[in-house]
C-alpha cells in the first residue's frame, strides 16, 4: 500500500500544525494534528477494506484463440473480470503471462460497464510442454492511497495452453481443436550424385559453404549439401530433469526448456533421427531409440518439467578407476595383511558387475542401441550429480564424445568442473 498525494498532504499539514503547536504551546494544534491523524488512520483502512471485498467479489473468464499452440507461434487472449464496485475505488487488472511465454505488443483495456474489465492480447510460446497462465494483477487506488496484488489462485490460471514444439506434426485431435497454424515444415530433399548425400535446411551454425545457392533461390530458404562424410550417427541426447529439491526460476526453467527442444530439433533436422533419453536422479524417465516416430520423439519433450527423484542417489565407479585405486592400495606402505585385503574388496565392490543398478545397465543399453557416435548432456547442473557422473564415465568407456550445457551461474559451476573431470569435453552454458 502507497500513500497518495492526498495521504501525502494531510500528513504534511498534520506535521505543520504540530510545529506550530509545539513553537506556540497550543492545546488546539496538538487536537488537530491528532484529527488528521486518526483520519489517514480510517482511510488506510477503508482501503483495505474495499480492496479485500473486491478481491472476494473477483471472477475471470479467459478466453483464448487456441489451446494448442506451435512453439514460436502465436495465440490471442481475451480475459473479463468482473468486482463489486466499491465507491471511490478505481480499480485496474493486468493478465499475467505464462512462464514460457512473452507478451506480443501491449495488453488493450476495455470498461464496458462498472465491475467489468475486459483485456484483451496476443502472446508468443518460447517452449514446449504444457503450461497455464499466472493469474491476475490487482491494481486499486482511492484519492489517499493505491496499492497492488498477484493473485495465483488455481482459478485464476486457467485454460491451460498446450505448446508443440517446432517440426512436430499435430495429431488429427489438434488440428480439431481450433489450430490453424500449420506450417509446411521443409523437408530434406535426397538427391543422388557423386559428391552429395542429400540437401536439408539451413541450421544456424551450418558453413556457408555448403548453402546451394541455386536450390535455395528456387525454394525461397537456404538448403545445405549434405555430402556423404556428413552421415554418420546423430549424437543421443540425454536430458536431466530438473529436480524439484533445487528449484529453478520462472526465467531458468524457460531457458532450460528452450535449449533442450533446440538440442533435439538441430539434430533431428540434421540427422534425421535423434535417440533420446530422459533421466531424473537414478531414473530412466524415457528412452526413445533412433527409429521412434516424429511424433513420439517430440512429444517427449513435454516431459521436461520438475520430476521428483525418487530412486536414491548412489555411487559407481568404472572399471578402470577401481584398478587404479587398487594399485594404490597394493603400493601403500604399512597397509598389509586382512586391512589390505578388506580394503581392496571394499573397493572393488563399487565396480562390479554383480552389484549393478538398473539405471546403470538401461543407461549402457540406450547408448548402445543408439548407433551413436557422440552424448550430448542437458542438465541444470543444480544438487548432487552422481548420476551424471556414471553417464559419462560409461560413455567415455564405450567411445563417445560426450558434450552438453547446464545453467549459467555459480551453482553449476561445481557441477561442470566435476563433469569436466570425468572427461566431458565441452560444456556450455545456458
Amino acid at each position: 500500500m502507497k500513500p497518495g498525494p492526498a495521504a501525502e498532504g494531510t500528513g504534511v499539514l498534520a506535521l505543520a500544525v504540530t510545529a506550530y503547536a509545539l513553537l506556540f504551546d497550543d492545546p488546539a494544534g496538538f487536537v488537530v494534528a491528532g484529527a488528521l491523524l486518526v483520519y489517514l488512520v480510517y482511510r488506510a483502512h477503508l482501503f483495505l477494506r474495499n480492496i479485500t471485498r473486491v478481491v472476494g467479489s473477483l471472477a475471470i473468464f479467459r478466453k483464448v484463440e487456441r489451446t494448442i499452440v506451435r512453439q514460436g507461434g502465436g495465440t490471442g487472449v481475451e480475459t473479463t473480470v468482473t468486482y463489486e464496485p466499491r465507491p471511490g475505488l478505481a480499480v485496474g487488472v493486468e493478465d499475467l503471462v505464462p512462464p514460457v511465454a512473452v507478451q506480443d505488443g501491449e495488453q488493450a483495456y476495455d470498461t464496458p460497464e462498472s465491475g467489468k474489465i475486459v483485456v484483451r492480447h496476443r502472446l508468443k510460446f518460447m517452449a514446449a510442454g504444457v503450461t497455464a497462465f499466472g493469474g491476475i494483477r490487482l491494481a486499486a487506488r482511492d484519492p489517499f492511497f493505491s496499492g497492488s496484488l498477484d493473485l495465483k489462485h488455481s482459478a485464476l490460471m486457467t485454460p491451460s495452453i498446450t505448446v508443440i514444439p517446432t517440426g512436430t506434426s499435430l495429431t488429427s485431435a489438434a488440428a480439431g481443436s481450433g489450430f490453424d497454424e500449420h506450417h509446411e515444415e521443409g523437408q530434406a530433399v535426397l538427391l543422388k550424385g557423386q559428391e552429395t548425400r542429400s540437401y536439408r535446411e539451413y541450421v544456424s551454425g551450418d558453413p556457408f559453404e555448403l548453402v546451394d545457392w541455386k536450390l535455395s533461390a528456387r525454394h525461397g530458404k537456404l538448403y545445405i549439401r549434405e555430402p556423404e562424410a556428413m552421415s554418420g550417427g546423430s549424437p543421443c541426447v540425454i536430458v536431466d530433469l530438473p529436480d524439484p529439491g533445487h528449484p529453478l526460476s520462472d526465467d531458468e526453467m524457460t531457458r532450460y526448456s528452450m535449449a533442450v527442444n533446440g538440442a533435439v530439433e538441430g539434430t533431428y533436422r540434421r540427422y534425421g533421427v535423434c535417440p533420446l533419453l530422459l533421466i531424473a536422479g537414478g531414473e530412466v524417465v524415457a528412452s526413445l531409440p533412433p527409429e521412434v516416430p516424429e511424433e513420439e520423439l517430440f512429444g517427449a519433450l513435454a516431459m521436461v518439467r520438475p520430476t521428483e527423484q525418487t530412486v536414491p542417489v548412489y555411487r559407481y565407479l568404472d572399471a578402470a578407476t577401481v584398478q587404479t585405486h587398487l594399485r594404490g592400495v597394493r603400493k601403500a606402505p604399512g597397509w598389509e595383511g586382512t586391512f589390505r585385503e578388506r580394503l581392496g574388496t571394499f573397493i572393488s565392490s563399487f565396480g562390479s558387475e554383480d552389484g549393478l543398478s538398473y539405471f546403470w545397465t538401461q543407461v549402457t543399453g540406450t547408448l548402445r542401441r543408439s548407433r551413436s557416435n557422440g552424448v550430448y548432456l542437458c542438465t541444470p547442473g543444480r544438487g548432487d550429480i552422481s548420476h551424471l557422473v556414471q553417464v559419462v564415465l560409461e560413455a567415455r568407456h564405450l567411445g563417445f564424445d560426450v558434450s552438453g550445457c547446464t545453467l549459467s551461474g555459480p551453482e553449476s559451476a561445481a557441477a561442470r568442473a566435476e563433469l569436466a573431470a570425468c572427461g566431458m569435453e565441452r560444456m556450455e552454458e545456458i
